[in-house]
């Protein structure tokens, strides 16, 4: 029987590809830069030979992620320290001690590319409590060693505003407390709680400091800096206001459709990254931008199956849905308390079938529609023709081809 939803003329607007100026500057020596920072933090003064030091790895992916990790693997034996990776992923890799390693392995970072030893363990110690009773748990190889040096990068959150964001207080909080201490994080408030958190944590484990990257939009290294244990959280506030200027938007505050080629953890923690599409989506509050709804036609392989941020998305084809592990999902959901982010939006047979039931409300010559690669890669993207006038008058936006029928990515 055919499902009657999905009988449709097809009405596809003509879209042209347009190009977003974008701030692109970048480090040219990334090795040259950790070793200097590192030096710059007083790391000489707290490795000496033989001590072990653990050095922290997340579950983000960027391209120069080992680069960083293995120079300052490098530098540490340097020293004459030993040093070793610790996954600081929380919750992620389905929770588990070996998902984690595997995880890590799925972005390259491996115990022959780092260049030293993976422990992995979900087991913590508790470090103590905020002054309002709030539990800090860290890693237990990681407070095993004689010191810890943090590495993430900074930028704005996808689910709360805050002093410090996306960093190296919640690769402390979150990343190194495993499961336990991400789940204590999202129920006490990440942005209420995640300073109070890190200055329990700084005070009861032997951190040294860290480095700390802002990327560009080619997801290369803007900034790369080393931040010391003592000045930690007002360095990297500091360094998520610089962060803003590097950070890719979409140019348009009112859309109709927005459609996603893909979505994943390894794009975002939400999988689409709500700074882009609104964090009213995944917390409610004004609508900025204004994207009435969202198609999002496929699941990155980065992700391992765990489709956080689904929910975020109205429509997706069924191979999309095909692929999400849904145990995965769920944990991470939980672990967060945002239950939203994982619910399951309408899932029609193809790709084409979801763009034609959502432009059924809209006219192809008037539609606001606009496809991007993925929320992280804003720099090239298609518009329909509706908002040629709007491009033209911006100039950081140029036109780079003439209009033709709406395609999707095969």
């Amino acid at each position: 029987m055919t499902e009657t939803y999905l009988i449709n003329e097809r009405r596809w607007p003509r879209v042209v590809p347009v190009a977003q100026e974008l701030r692109g500057d970048a480090v040219a020596d990334v090795e040259g830069a950790v070793r200097a920072e590192l030096a710059a933090i007083g790391l000489g003064d707290r490795v000496r030979p033989g001590t072990a030091v653990a050095i922290t790895a997340g579950s983000r992916g960027f391209p120069y992620n080992i680069r960083v990790l293995r120079a300052m693997v490098d530098e540490v034996r340097r020293l004459g320290g030993e040093p070793f990776i610790v996954p600081a992923m929380g919750s992620h890799g389905g929770a588990t001690a070996e998902g984690q390693v595997e995880v890590l392995r799925g972005l390259g970072v491996t115990e022959a590319s780092a260049g030293c030893p993976i422990r992995s363990s979900m087991e913590t110690v508790l470090l103590g409590r905020t002054a309002d009773g709030i539990p800090v748990h860290a890693d237990r190889n990681a407070m095993s060693a004689g010191a810890i040096l943090l590495f993430n990068r900074v930028k704005l959150h996808t689910d709360f505003r805050g002093r410090v964001e996306s960093g190296l207080a919640k690769i402390m909080v979150v990343g190194l407390g495993k499961q336990v201490g991400a789940e204590t994080t999202h129920k006490a408030g990440l942005g209420e709680a995640i300073v109070r958190m890190a200055e329990v944590f700084l005070r009861n484990a032997p951190v040294v400091g860290g480095i700390a990257t802002v990327e560009n939009y080619k997801e290369e290294p803007a900034i790369i800096k080393g931040l010391s244990a003592a000045g930690l959280i007002d360095e990297e506030a500091a360094l998520l206001r610089r962060s803003l200027d590097y950070f890719p938007r979409l140019p348009f505050n009112d859309l109709d459709v927005l459609i996603v080629d893909r979505m994943g953890k390894d794009i975002s923690g939400n999988g689409m990254d709500t700074n882009v599409i609104g964090m009213h989506r995944r917390i409610g509050g004004v609508s900025k931008p204004d994207i009435r709804t969202i198609v999002c036609l496929e699941l990155t392989e980065g992700g391992h199956g765990n489709a956080l941020g689904i929910g975020l998305a109205d429509l997706v084809p069924k191979a999309m849905a095909d692929k999400v592990d849904w145990a995965k999902t769920y944990a991470n959901s939980i672990t967060t308390g945002f239950y939203g982010t994982a619910k399951r939006p309408i899932v029609l047979p193809t790709a084409e079938d979801c763009v034609d039931v959502v432009m059924r409300p809209f006219e192809p010559e008037t539609v606001r529609l606009v496809r991007i690669r993925d929320t992280k890669h804003l720099e090239r993207f298609w518009v329909a023709e509706a908002l040629l006038p709007e491009i033209r008058a911006n100039p950081k936006l140029s036109v780079l081809g003439e209009p033709a029928t709406l395609r999707l990515p095969e």
